[in-house]
């Protein structure tokens, strides 16, 4: 009878088999089977439950048996490669801490709190000093991110950490227990090389990453991600990164501020970000790309400031589809002129930008959250309207319009 080659047996169980009862099914066929189903049922780690009140956290339990489950089956630690906690707290991060996750490559920390002392920052640091740690996340509750507890963390990352992602580090004021913290951060002798840095809702971080005594060296970040994060001067951190950044992506956010909690109504209704003033792009000489949200601070606060001699080679615009829908179809839903403004958009483009070489509107199709006069998304009017408002940069080779369904499915249907 004949058999399947182990090569496409791997390839089946990798690569197209989500289901985790599948899994845990294969995992009993055989040794092979079990190896490679194992691979895949322990490579993340999520801890979802968030914690309500004075009840006992279920997902404590949960953590302690897993963590005999690994210190029983060491192998099984190997496979581990990612790690999400929904709330970190200390008794979570410390269940975590026991664990030995050498293989450890991407780390979302949310929700971070700042009442449980430095048991968070040992626990931290014991997690990533014995991982191959690549990508980490850092989100505050907004309560809790300052300055002091910021620079805690900073103090200890690991030498291996190329992408950093802050969030919600935004507040100011300083407690006595902030001086309980610093001591427990022991500096290391070198400092991780970032390559991908994300800063949103966080002027608490830039203070620090602003400062010539920031434990990270960020001399090699390709990339920057930014989102409403107002600092009085960004001029040293603009020199820290230097000459390599050759791209930005300015993120929007929605009415009700904090873009990791409501990305649909910041597609829908961005905020204006008067901080992006604040940049200086004349000490970003090797930036080529720009990834942003058509919005009036685009026009006048970013392409109308670029240095005259730019580099900027690609341009990718995103706009979501109630705001250029038939006005008869959803009245007073925005009350900006999105005709003015998409005319704003081409005159400074083709005035500021002379060697673009791509430049793609992404229309995000947001489906209906509860927003009155929510229009039923119509390509043909959304497309008309869009080109009326932009006809000469429109038919033009280099612009395209394609239409993204959600931030997760990003494959582009053109229109």
């Amino acid at each position: 009878m004949p058999s399947i080659p182990p090569e496409v047996e791997q390839h089946i169980l990798l690569q197209h088999l989500e289901s985790r009862t599948a899994l845990r099914s294969c995992s009993l066929v055989c040794s092979r089977f079990g190896y490679w189903a194992q691979s895949r049922l322990f490579e993340s780690i999520v801890v979802s439950f968030r914690q309500r009140g004075d009840f006992p956290n279920p997902w404590i339990g949960r953590m302690r048996r897993l963590a005999g489950v690994l210190e029983a089956s060491p192998h099984l630690a190997l496979f581990v490669r990612r790690v999400k906690v929904w709330e970190t707290t200390a008794d979570v991060l410390a269940i975590i801490a026991t664990m030995s996750l050498p293989n450890l490559h991407t780390l979302k920390l949310r929700g971070i709190l700042r009442s449980d002392g430095s048991d968070v920052i040992q626990s931290f640091r014991r997690i990533v000093w014995g991982s191959s740690l690549r990508n980490l996340q850092l989100d505050f509750e907004p309560s809790s991110g300052n300055a002091s507890y910021f620079s805690a963390f900073a103090a200890v990352l690991p030498f291996s950490l190329v992408s950093l992602n802050i969030s919600r580090c935004m507040e100011t004021s300083v407690d006595p227990w902030d001086a309980a913290v610093l001591p427990c951060a022991r500096l290391r002798p070198y400092s991780p090389t970032i390559q991908r840095l994300r800063l949103h809702f966080c002027p608490e971080a830039i203070a620090l990453l602003n400062s010539p005594a920031c434990p990270i060296d960020l001399g090699s970040v390709k990339h920057l991600d930014y989102c409403h994060s107002a600092y009085p001067e960004l001029s040293l951190l603009l020199r820290r990164l230097g000459r390599t950044v050759d791209s930005i992506t300015f993120r929007p956010a929605g009415p009700g501020g904090m873009i990791p909690l409501c990305p649909l109504l910041a597609r829908i209704h961005p905020l204006s970000d008067t901080s992006l003033s604040n940049f200086d792009f004349h000490m970003l000489p090797g930036l080529v790309h720009i990834d942003c949200w058509l919005t009036e601070e685009l026009i006048l606060d970013v392409i109308e400031r670029l240095p005259v001699a730019n580099r900027i080679r690609s341009l990718r615009v995103g706009t979501s589809h109630p705001r250029w829908q038939d006005p008869s179809v959803a009245p007073d839903l925005d009350d900006q002129d999105m005709e003015q403004l998409g005319s704003d958009f081409e005159d400074a483009v083709l005035r500021r930008l002379p060697d673009l070489t791509t430049i793609m509107l992404e229309v995000t199709i947001i489906p209906d959250v509860g927003e009155p006069n929510h229009p039923v998304f119509d390509a043909t009017s959304v497309a008309a309207a869009i080109r009326k408002s932009m006809p000469r940069l429109s038919s033009k080779p280099i612009f395209s319009l394609g239409l993204v369904h959600d931030k997760y499915f990003r494959a582009q249907q053109r229109i």
